[in-house]
């Protein structure tokens, strides 16, 4: 049964609720990555990953909602922050980790956020 329209917009609103909370938990561990207080195994370092996972999981789901009328999410360009984070997370160099969390993914999470206050 597909969701409803009711159903998405929930979904997307539920979406910036909880990037909201995955940006303040990838701006807490980008500093103990760069100094090695935190490695790459760590529960938190695996939470953020399986936040950044739901979140393309509800998007795959909703960009076409996200997108009604105008772009406001652009795919490639968010495929692009998840394969920069990618990219860094397999030199296992947490510097590296926390720079992709700052110039990729929170921007990518911002975005996303952004998006869906649109809404409505």
């Amino acid at each position: 049964m597909e969701p409803t329209r009711e159903q998405i917009i929930e979904a997307i609103q539920g979406i910036c609720e909880y990037d909201t909370k995955l940006i303040a938990a990838c701006e807490d561990i980008m500093e103990d990555l760069k100094t090695g207080k935190i490695t790459l195994l760590s529960k938190m370092m695996q939470n953020i990953i399986q936040g950044i996972n739901w979140t393309v999981e509800v998007l795959n789901r909703t960009m076409d909602t996200f997108n009604e009328g105008k772009e406001r999410l652009n795919k490639e360009e968010l495929n692009s922050a998840l394969v920069s984070f990618s990219t860094a997370y397999e030199t296992g160099d947490g510097a590296r980790v926390a720079e992709a969390i700052h110039n990729a993914i929170i921007p990518f999470l911002h975005k996303v956020c952004e998006a869906a206050q649109e809404i409505n």
